[in-house]
């Protein structure tokens, strides 16, 4: 709270908290809340809830929020089934607002979203439904966000929407008391951004040389080299990100939507012109 009051920001995500407050929008489990402060005149739309066990979202602005949460205790099945619901739940949020943010401790570690230094199968599974319904994992700075028994681990993610990644400013964890084996973690937007010239787009791949374009990410192939020497999975991920960006910027068309054109709609006529010099 002392943190949150101070720093003044606009939406808290929690996970797995000791008690839910009634002004929170809760989940109907009590694991995922999300808290919007109104220090900065931030409202949430209370017409678009969307609640579930270890699920929470709300619009706030043009944003959808989500906050979840998901037990390191949960089956492999349980867990799949969880991801089921997320997937479920973001294509829904989708309709509803024009840009999405995920956040919350899913226990699942990942070298490309939050900011952990190997990724497992749940980290995979995760990263599958974020990727596959067009979000974007956000790399956070720092070592850990959560601390037990002198054994650390970063289970915390944020995965956003193209239009959100265009406002991002940075993440980092901080060293602010959390009564809590979780640090805290601040992620600052910007409140409005420039439209991108050209606007959305979409690469033409139908042309596209399959086989020459994934020849250049052979060196990305496996976790050692020749020498049986295991490589640095972060920096592996970041080069192969980097990399196919700047291939698909080279290598493929981009598609762009036809634009909008607006026709003047003029409603001032004759006939009123003649009715209003008769008053």
């Amino acid at each position: 709270m002392q943190c949150v009051c101070e720093s003044r920001v606009d939406i808290v995500v929690i996970s797995e908290p000791y008690r839910q407050l009634p002004f929170w929008f809760n989940d109907e489990g009590g694991d995922a809340s999300i808290w919007v402060t109104l220090f900065n005149g931030k409202h949430a739309a209370s017409e678009t809830p969307i609640r579930n066990v270890g699920i929470v979202g709300f619009r706030v602005c043009d944003v959808f929020c989500f906050s979840g949460y998901c037990s390191p205790n949960k089956s492999k099945g349980q867990f799949n089934d969880y991801l089921k619901q997320l997937e479920g739940i973001i294509k829904e949020g989708r309709k509803r607002a024009p840009a999405i943010m995920v956040a919350g401790d899913f226990n699942a570690k990942s070298s490309v979203g939050g900011g952990g230094s190997k990724t497992d199968r749940r980290g995979t599974c995760l990263l599958d439904v974020t990727t596959r319904n067009e979000l974007i994992p956000i790399r956070t700075t720092g070592n850990y966000s959560f601390l037990r028994n002198e054994r650390t681990s970063f289970p915390d993610i944020l995965s956003v929407n193209r239009r959100i990644r265009l406002s991002w400013r940075g993440s980092r964890v901080l060293g602010w008391y959390s009564a809590s084996d979780h640090f805290y973690i601040e992620h600052k937007f910007r409140d409005n951004i420039k439209r991108v010239e050209g606007g959305a787009f979409k690469y033409l791949t139908k042309e596209m040389d399959v086989e020459g374009f994934l020849n250049k990410y052979d060196k990305y192939d496996g976790v050692y080299d020749e020498n049986g020497f295991e490589f640095d999975e972060t920096a592996c991920g970041e080069g192969l990100h980097m990399s196919l960006e700047h291939t698909c910027a080279v290598d493929l068309k981009r598609r762009y939507p036809a634009s909008a054109k607006r026709s003047a709609n003029y409603w001032w006529s004759d006939e009123l012109a003649t009715l209003r010099s008769e008053l």
